[in-house]
């Protein structure tokens, strides 16, 4: 599981961090573009 700002953070962890593996051919993806009870701390500006 990852957690990223916007879809555009996704795309960027896809692609340079998952993508740069070498081992790594294929990867499948389904965001979840809402969240219900999260636990963890609030970022500055998120509210």
């Amino acid at each position: 599981m990852a957690v990223a700002a916007d879809l555009d953070a996704l795309h960027h962890f896809l692609n340079d961090t998952i993508g740069a593996l070498t081992h790594v051919s294929t990867i499948e993806v389904t965001p979840i573009l809402s969240g219900v009870k999260r636990t963890g701390l609030v970022r500055p500006g998120s509210l």
